[in-house]
């Protein structure tokens, strides 16, 4: 008789599904592809934001019922089934706060656990957190038998975070999924740019918005701005028309997994100037998908792309290297093609399958050597 390898239950704490933001698409995109012995759940600890910059706020009662609701589930889980693999997923200020009480609770009742860390700021905790509250949070990450960094850049931040509260810390970029065929754009007419994020300061989108308007007629001429996202689409808007440019500039806010697909299909360019970044789903579909970029070196992209190869680097905030840039590969398409391909071939190293299979034995190691 074939005896197939042992089950493994594996909790995944993290935002639902519906959320929209990277976590949660890293998490969608890979919640069914592990092997069948891994029984992968996930316990969210919020369904909705509450800040006061969503468009659409949360009620902030609900969402505390929602978090108690999964510290309840996941401690039970934890004193009746002592062999599951806790996968913690982390950002920065009020979900370090929920993910550190989940951590402590985890810690206290000596579980195995991983923290996988997205924040795309250094701005760990609000301000008003007090430092003896901000050493217990720590003290519960830290307790992690592995702490997951999407970049080295941000693996040397989280050293730094967490200093005293010693754990091993790995690097994990984030996946992504290549299309099986891309595109022919060679013989395309016109220059189709393309933004998917959240549309505010800190993926730059505002200087996208004005390195367009301050393109010289003849080049705005054959191009056109799509920004797909949530976040500031009326100051978006706005600032699209006062440069005399609305209607070459589409803002249609958030758009569903299909039409994502389209406008990727579509764009030539990703425009993603980003101030901070953790490491961008949308950089990375972007460059499967074979388009030129021009980005920002935030949260360490550097680390991954190569200057004039397989993409364009500005400085956050620099409207006329967005312009420059826009402009050089309007004028030359040879480049732009090139810095496609390039970039998808970058991508590759980002497959989603590898990411899967690095998860994969990690939770099978973990699991093999329970705490007691």
């Amino acid at each position: 008789m074939i005896i197939g390898p042992r089950q493994i239950k594996v909790i995944c704490v993290g935002p639902a599904i519906k959320v929209r933001g990277g976590i949660s698409t890293v998490i969608g995109h890979t919640r069914n592809r592990f092997p069948a012995h891994i029984r992968f759940r996930i316990v969210p600890t919020f369904s909705e934001y509450t800040g006061n910059d969503e468009p659409a706020r949360g009620s902030r009662l609900i969402q505390a019922g929602v978090f108690l609701a999964a510290l309840c589930r996941i401690s039970a889980t934890a004193l009746i089934w002592r062999r599951t693999v806790f996968h913690v997923h982390l950002s920065e200020k009020g979900s370090t706060i929920r993910k550190g009480l989940v951590c402590i609770v985890l810690r206290a009742l000596r579980c195995r656990y991983i923290v996988h860390a997205h924040a795309a700021t250094d701005a760990l905790f609000h301000p008003w957190v007090p430092l003896t509250v901000r050493r217990l949070l720590l003290w519960g990450i830290g307790g992690s038998e592995c702490f997951l960094a999407l970049t080295q850049f941000w693996a040397q931040y989280y050293a730094t975070a967490l200093k005293s509260h010693a754990t091993q810390i790995v690097v994990l970029p984030n996946p992504v999924e290549l299309p099986a065929e891309i595109p022919e754009r060679s013989d395309r007419d016109g220059l189709r740019l393309l933004f998917l994020g959240r549309i505010g300061d800190r993926k730059g989108a505002f200087e996208v918005i004005r390195a367009f308007g301050a393109l010289p007629p003849d080049v705005r001429n054959r191009c056109s701005l799509t920004l797909a996202g949530d976040g500031e689409l009326e100051a978006a808007r706005a600032l699209a028309a006062t440069l005399g440019c609305p209607d070459r500039v589409s803002i249609p806010g958030w758009v569903d997994r299909s039409e994502v697909v389209r406008l990727l299909g579509e764009a030539e360019v990703l425009l993603l100037p980003s101030r901070g970044e953790g490491m961008s789903n949308a950089l990375l579909e972007g460059m499967a998908w074979g388009l030129a970029v021009v980005t920002s070196a935030a949260g360490g992209a550097d680390e991954f792309l190569h200057p004039g190869v397989d993409a364009i680097l500005v400085e956050p905030g620099d409207t006329d290297a967005i312009r420059t840039a826009i402009a050089e590969l309007d004028t030359n398409p040879a480049f732009r093609v090139s810095l496609g391909l390039a970039a998808r071939k970058t991508a590759g190293r980002f497959c989603i399958e590898g990411y899967v299979d690095r998860l994969s034995r990690l939770y099978e190691s973990l699991a093999s050597t329970p705490r007691t």
